[in-house]
C-alpha cells in the first residue's frame, strides 16, 4: 500500500497534527474505541457492505493496514491532496 502509515509520523508531531488535526495523546485515545466499533461492524458487515453470512471477519498477517492505528490514521492521512502533504515537509 503506497501511502503513510502510523509509525512513519507519529515522531514527528506537527506533521501528524497536520494530517489528523489531532495530538498523538488524543489520537491515541481514539484507538480502543474505534477498534471495538470497527471488529463489531466488521462482525457484522462485509466491505462490500452486505451482511456477513459465512466467515468471521479476521485481520491477515499480509493486510495492509495491520494495527488499529493504521486502520484509524488512514482515513484521516488520505483525506488530503499529495500537494497538500508535500508543501508541509517542506517546512
Amino acid at each position: 500500500m503506497a501511502g503513510i502509515r502510523f509509525t512513519e509520523v507519529q515522531s514527528r508531531p506537527t506533521e501528524f497534527l497536520d494530517l489528523t488535526s489531532l495530538t498523538l495523546d488524543e489520537f491515541q485515545q481514539l484507538v480502543p474505541p474505534f477498534e471495538a466499533a470497527f471488529h463489531a461492524h466488521m462482525a457484522a458487515w462485509r466491505l462490500d457492505g452486505k451482511p456477513r453470512t459465512a466467515r468471521r471477519f479476521a485481520v491477515y498477517t499480509n493486510c495492509p493496514l495491520p494495527t488499529p492505528e493504521d486502520r484509524l490514521f488512514f482515513p484521516h492521512s488520505t483525506r488530503f491532496s499529495g500537494n497538500v502533504l508535500s508543501s508541509s515537509r517542506l517546512s
